[in-house]
């Protein structure tokens, strides 16, 4: 047998037999609308993690390693889809309960109601979420406990509804949309998918060039005693050293992979941001939504020392926990408000001013909302003006890498036939 031969009858001929099982495994618990077995989601893993390996070795063989890589980027933009219309699914759901409490109705009714015509992971969470919820297990503390995993705007409007008894005006005021942020992140993280794209290509079309074309023009000339023209050498050269100190761009490599390894993330809600970096990255976006709870604070007749203490207890984000604690002992030694949430960095000065003025004139909550959306805004306006600034530097820099190499190269053959004419 060939190489060909064993692929198919080892690697490729199991995958049908094992989505036959992942089928009638969800046929058979979807039909008695009960929790599927651990094996189930163990047979899942292995079909997708199977179709994958299968996806990228069949087209590596065949075809070639480009291929391979492709496949796998394939596999890689529709796990990301599966997982946005997860995360649309699970904001439905919390919708969905939101509007229960508002008109009175029991949350396990609604979590029922939401399942009830749905036999996917979604409706099978839905259903163990009423559950704990008629069992007498508070609503976030049940939601973590049937899986269901929310953002962090949402898990702060659980809990802060939870704590002020009312879940629907937290769930309205807090988990607004932030579409400036949210497409400004889209648009980076499609364009370095593209940069990305693009450098790989570029590395691998190099590399064959400086393998295969480079050692044929080199003997071609020798054979007919012709020295290659001096940009020609230039680029053999530059090859040379790109090959000797390769390391010197590991840096900018390893950015690359990691931005774009954090968009996926992103895409599928485990960005973990309480890393150090990225703590400091979503500061912004967190002190919008630490702003959003205090003008709910304000509507609801609440004390803002009250609240902020509340926040320090339930932010899902253990360093914002940590600065809103810091911030609400200073405010019950007599410190302001503002003053306390500036010095742990979430609010601006220029947030302090604007607060101050909207207490006095008796408008704090509208100042809040806004100071809030504005913030969220001035991070989209910048994410865009630093992607149309560097985008096309890129770009610049890597058409100067093409251009440098098809000169290179085209020039050995004008002057082959020149010294041959």
């Amino acid at each position: 047998m060939d190489l060909h031969t064993i692929l198919i009858i080892v690697v490729i001929a199991p995958v049908p037999a094992a989505y036959l099982i992942l089928w009638l495994s969800n046929l058979f618990f979807a039909r008695r609308r009960v929790n599927p077995a651990r094996w189930q989601s163990w047979v899942a893993v292995f079909v997708w993690t199977l179709t994958l390996f299968v996806v990228v070795a069949a087209l590596t063989v065949y075809i070639s390693v480009l291929s391979g890589v492709a496949g796998l980027a394939f596999l890689f933009v529709v796990r990301m889809a599966f997982a946005r219309n997860r995360w649309q699914e699970q904001r439905a759901l919390l919708w969905c309960l939101s509007t229960a409490a508002e008109k009175g109705l029991p949350l396990e009714q609604a979590a029922t109601a939401f399942a009830a015509d749905r036999s996917d992971l979604i409706g099978y969470r839905a259903r163990r979420l009423a559950a704990y919820l008629q069992s007498g297990i508070p609503l976030p503390e049940a939601t973590a406990l049937a899986r269901i995993a929310q953002p962090t705007d949402a898990l702060l409007a659980l809990r802060v509804g939870q704590e002020i008894g009312n879940l629907p005006a937290a769930v309205t005021l807090i988990t607004r949309a932030d579409t400036d942020v949210d497409l400004a992140v889209r648009a980076v993280f499609e364009k370095l998918i593209y940069l990305f794209t693009i450098a790989t290509i570029l590395v691998f079309v190099v590399v064959f060039m400086m393998l295969k074309i480079v050692p044929v023009f080199s003997k071609m000339f020798d054979e007919f005693g012709i020295l290659l023209p001096a940009i020609t050498r230039l680029v053999i050269a530059t090859s040379n050293v790109a090959v000797n100190y390769w390391f010197l761009g590991f840096p900018f490599i390893a950015i690359l992979v990691l931005l774009v390894f954090g968009g996926f993330l992103y895409y599928l809600g485990w960005l973990p941001r309480d890393l150090p970096i990225l703590n400091r990255l979503a500061l912004r976006t967190d002190a919008s939504l630490v702003m959003r709870s205090l003008g709910l604070a304000v509507r609801q007749g609440i004390s803002l020392q009250q609240m902020i203490g509340v926040l320090s207890r339930v932010y899902p984000r253990s360093s914002i926990r940590a600065r809103l604690g810091v911030a609400a002992a200073k405010i019950e030694s007599g410190a302001d408000w503002c003053d306390s949430l500036r010095d742990e960095n979430l609010l601006r000065s220029i947030d302090v001013a604007v607060l101050k003025s909207a207490e006095r004139a008796g408008n704090l909550a509208w100042a809040l909302d806004e100071m809030a959306d504005s913030t969220l805004r001035r991070i989209g306006y910048r994410m865009r003006l630093w992607l149309n600034v560097c985008f096309p530097v890129v770009l610049l820099v890597f058409g100067l890498i093409v251009a440098f190499h098809v000169i290179g190269l085209f020039v050995p053959l004008v002057s082959l036939i020149q010294a041959l004419s």
